[in-house]
């Protein structure tokens, strides 16, 4: 079974929607003879293939023509050459499948990993905003009202609205969670959105003072994004994407 890599490119440790996907790492003495039959660094395998079906058809094409243009003398040799390299090629394919097999098998393991990680990430959080329901009335952009969940005043706000939306028993106000991951370059941090019910929002309190307010994701999943080929041949993936669902949020302790 091959060991999932902790990481995946340069930066390791920091999650975001668009994770490349590692190639499934090759153990023993195989793995370089695999390596270079397959000539993959990436999951790419649409290209390899598509490069090994080329390079079958310049052979044949080749042959053909030496055929009746090359001087007889010179025919063997053509023959001889076009017949390994068919044979190269033909075992590239094998170990293409067989690469391919690995891949899926270690993508599944991997996505995993990167989930567990995802589930137990916090992220911090830059606006806290609550939407009134539209069941409400007319609903603009004014209505909105944001939270400082650093503040126990605000957040003492917040844990009476939503237990009286609780209970109300009618559909309640929508919160926009926005947050910041780690855009993947060193430096840049890029900005999300999650959306959730009001009533439904965990809303966890973990200290009398707090730098930042954080969410988490306790559902949340990494998902291979789907790499579809001509005549819809679906390859490995190269790329995740995430869902979130539900958000628990920590903040203060409100004010009492």
């Amino acid at each position: 079974m091959n060991a999932i890599p902790e990481s995946s490119g340069p930066f390791p440790d920091r999650l975001r929607p668009d994770l490349p996907i590692p190639l499934a790492p090759g153990h023993g003495l195989a793995a370089p003879v695999r390596a270079a039959l397959t000539g993959l660094r990436t999951p790419a395998f649409a290209e390899a293939r598509r490069l090994t079906v080329r390079t079958g058809a310049v052979l044949l094409a080749v042959v053909a023509v030496g055929r009746f243009a090359v001087v007889g003398v010179v025919r063997p040799w053509i023959y001889a050459v076009a017949g390994v390299t068919v044979g190269v090629m033909a075992i590239r394919a094998v170990a293409l499948a067989r690469a391919e097999q690995r891949q899926r098998r270690f993508q599944e393991r991997w996505l995993l990993t990167r989930t567990e990680a995802l589930r137990r990430t916090a992220f911090e959080i830059i606006r806290f905003t609550v939407v009134p329901s539209p069941a409400s009335g007319t609903v603009t952009v004014w209505d909105a009202a944001a939270y400082d969940l650093t503040k126990p005043d605000d957040v003492q706000a917040l844990t009476a609205r939503q237990a009286a939306e609780r209970r109300s028993g009618r559909p309640g106000s929508r919160v926009v969670i926005e947050f910041c991951y780690d855009g993947g370059d060193g430096g840049t941090r890029l900005v999300e959105e999650a959306w959730s019910d009001l009533d439904e929002l965990s809303l966890r309190t973990m200290a009398a003072r707090l730098v930042h307010a954080v969410v988490v994701f306790p559902d949340a999943c990494y998902h291979a994004r789907p790499a579809i080929g001509w005549r819809g041949r679906n390859w490995p993936a190269r790329e995740t994407f995430w869902t979130l669902g539900t958000p628990a949020v920590s903040a203060v302790v409100p004010s009492r």
